[in-house]
This record gives C-alpha cells, structure tokens and sequence, in this order.
C-alpha cells in the first residue's frame, strides 16, 4: 500500500528539523521501502529540509538506509536531524523549577486550580510527567478508570475480546493500520508489530464500548498519539474513552454519522476567523468560496496529530486535554494568521486551496504556540456560537 506522508520541521538555532510523525515521501508498507522519487532531505550547509526529485528508474532503498536513527519519541530520523534534536535538547533543558511545579501538581491534582494547571500546560508538560497528567486530565483526578464503565460496567478486557459489534469495522480499523504514524519504531513492522497489535485491541474494544459511533478513520490518530504518551494499553483504551465520551472533549460526537460535531467546530471556527482575521476570511470563504471542510477536517477530526511534529502535537495536546478545544481553535487560526500574506496574493481559488494544502508545514512550533496564545476571542463567545449552531439545527428540523 502506497501512501504519500506529511512533514513538519522543528526550528533549532538556524537549523531546522525535520522530525515527523509522516515522511514526504512514497513509502510501500508492504515492503518498507522509500522511492527515490520524493525524499526529503537536511542540506549540511543550512540544514533546511528540502524535497529531492529523481528519476523514478532510480533504485529503491529502505527507510533504515534513509532514516536510520529514532527521535526522542520513537519517529525515524536522518542522521542530521537526530544531531540537531540532540542540540537542541542540551540548548533547551526544561528547567528545575518546571519539573518541581509538576511534582508538586501531580501530587496535589484535585487542590491545584485550573488557572494554575493551564498556565503549566501552557508552557508545555515535561515529557516525564505527561504520561500521567493525560490519565488526569482523561480518567478524573485519580488518573485510574473507575470514571469509566462501559454500556454495562465490562472490563478492557471484556471489550477486547468479545466478538465485534461491527464486524465491518474490524475490516476498516485492519486498513488503516499501516496508515497510523508509519514511521514509529511501533508501527513500522507491520500488522504483527506491538504497536499495531496493541493499537487493533483498543480500536476493536471502543467498537463494543461504543457500538452506536463504532470505528471510523482518524480515530486510529488519536488512540496511537495516547499509547505513545500512556504506554500501557488498557490504560491508554480508558484514556481514549475519556478523550471520546466526556466533557470537554466528546469526540464521540465528531465520528458520529453526518459527523454533527465537526460540523459544528467547523461553523466555530468560521465565524472565529471572520472575528480575528476578516480579510483572510472574505479571502477565503466570500471571494473564493471555500468553507472549513475543504482544508480543516484533519485538524478537527485527529487534533492536529495527522500533520505535524509529534513533540508539536504533545505541545498541543497539553493544551487540549486541559482546557478543551479552545487551544485547537486558537491553533488553527494561528495557521491562517501566520500566512495571512500568503493566502491574500493568491487570486485563484486553485491558489488558495494550494496555500491551505501545505499551510500546516514549514511552521516553528515556538513561534505557532506563541501566535496561538495571542489570537484573542472569549470562552463565552465560543459558548454563544455553540448555541447559535445547535439552534440553527433545530430551526431547520422543524
């Protein structure tokens, strides 16, 4: 199976990463081996990721020959940009005090007020200590999954094992294995390797935890981006239940049939743009007519972790599973913001469309996360647009 992957860089100095949760390149998941016809490549002299075009009678090698090092989070590396993140890491050690700010949440979760927990989040989580803040945030203040218990209180286990409650489902959750962060040491060994076998069970299990929303694709991105943070699988399962059943995420109600969530963060997150960014807006959705569902449904449906870096999406979901989806508006604008130049001297609606294709590439993630925080709308906006929407469906129902 063919599949054409996604690059994000990670700025270090005047340097660049390329640390990817995806490869722009063509990569056989039945092989594991890389066509020579679209590699990506770290220049010595600038270290700026750049796309190499060859021939396409050149040989084939194998992602080890192309990327044979890991990242700090288990993504397939060049050489180069493993030195790089090596550099960067001894350059931005996170600092003693934000460690002992996180021992002294974690042990005292339920008195710390949120105020106190976003500002943290904010700043990023230590690596170390995300593991367990996500259960947190996920499973209640205990971080355990008494929270959660099922249609009729059934174990992880019981949900595993039974058979499917969708059994087409077991077909498409099987396709989209290969597809879910390829180039992670877990994932990469096929459909035998721990990664997808731990990845199948929780997917598999949710189907009968949930059977009225079942398994539907992008729900692969969410569950691998939590079993790389959480580790443990029937932990990570509960965390992914968390993510899709409760408040204030419920994303449940994105995967749902006619996908009524997402088309309600994409009405939010439209009239948002047409508060904070006007001209990019009338740009985009009055002169050329192109509505969010054209370029932001990966964002919505996988919370950025289809694109971009994985020490960015980490950033992101600290955010995220603190505060709700506030921070992943605020990102997307950002996106929009940060090529607002861009987009307005595209005079086509090819153009544009071109411009939103790519616009999640090429970004430093500080400089993202810094965009982000500054792009300014209230909780109770956000609040009133979510009523608007749903009275609107209302309206139309009658």
């Amino acid at each position: 199976m063919l599949s054409t992957l996604h690059a994000e860089e990670v700025h270090v100095g005047g340097a660049n990463i390329t640390s990817t949760t995806g490869r722009r390149f063509r990569v056989d998941m039945g092989t594991g081996t890389a066509s020579r016809g679209d590699v990506v490549r770290v220049s010595e002299a600038q270290g700026e990721a750049s796309c190499a075009s060859h021939p396409s009678d050149q040989p084939v090698f194998s992602m080890e020959e192309y990327l044979p090092c890991f990242d700090s989070f288990g993504f397939r590396v060049t050489q180069d940009e493993k030195i790089l993140e090596q550099q960067y890491a001894r350059a931005h050690p996170t600092p003693t005090a934000t460690v002992r700010k996180w021992q002294y949440v974690l042990q005292h979760w339920n008195d710390t007020s949120m105020e106190i927990k976003k500002k943290l989040c904010r700043q990023g989580i230590p690596q170390q200590y995300r593991k367990q803040a996500w259960s947190r945030f996920l499973l209640g203040g205990s971080g355990k999954r008494s929270r959660h218990k099922g249609g009729e209180g059934g174990s992880y286990t019981d949900y595993r094992d039974a058979p499917l409650a969708d059994r087409q489902a077991g077909d498409i959750i099987e396709r989209d294995l290969d597809r879910t962060f390829p180039t992670h040491q877990l994932f990469e060994t096929g459909s035998q390797g721990a990664g997808q076998r731990q990845l199948r069970n929780i997917l598999r299990a949710y189907v009968n935890y949930n059977p009225q929303v079942g398994y539907c694709q992008g729900m692969g991105f969410l569950a691998a981006t939590l079993l790389l943070q959480i580790e443990n699988e029937e932990n990570t399962f509960w965390c992914f239940c968390g993510l899709m059943e409760h408040e204030p995420y419920e994303m449940k109600h994105l995967y749902q049939t006619g996908f009524p969530g997402l088309h309600m963060h994409f009405f939010v997150f439209e009239r948002l743009l047409q508060q904070t960014n006007k001209k990019v807006y009338q740009h985009i959705h009055d002169d050329h007519n192109i509505n969010s569902s054209f370029y932001a449904t990966h964002w919505f449906l996988t919370v950025f972790t289809y694109y971009l870096n994985f020490n960015l999406i980490s950033r992101i979901w600290d955010r995220f599973l603190c505060e709700g989806w506030k921070p992943v508006y605020r990102i997307a604008l950002a996106l929009l913001k940060m090529d607002r130049a861009l987009l307005l001297s595209q005079n086509t609606e090819t153009g544009v469309l071109l411009v939103l294709k790519s616009i999640q590439e090429n970004k430093d993630p500080s400089n993202m996360l810094k965009i982000s925080q500054q792009v300014k709308f209230k909780t109770s906006f956000v609040n009133k647009l979510k009523r608007d929407y749903t009275a609107s469906l209302n309206n139309e129902k009658q």
